[in-house]
């Protein structure tokens, strides 16, 4: 008996769905976060501008692992 070789697992619709929610998620972390450092040292605009971008990169780099994962 001959096995088949293992298939990629396809993204599902749900899956799919849900990386937009993780991704406003892990943004909405880096913001408040930053909005904390802000009122912690008063430095208005720098640290939610800071924390922001770094979200915004790390929420990439995640969909980007998480899409070629498997």
């Amino acid at each position: 008996m001959i096995d088949k070789p293992p298939q990629k697992k396809e993204l599902n619709l749900w899956d799919l769905s849900s990386l937009g929610v993780e991704f406003a998620f892990i943004i909405g972390i880096f913001v408040f976060s930053g909005n904390y450092i802000d009122e912690k040292f008063s430095i208005s605009p720098v640290g939610i501008l800071l924390f922001s971008a770094l979200g915004f990169g790390f929420g990439l780099y995640y969909l980007v692992k998480r899409t070629q994962k498997e």
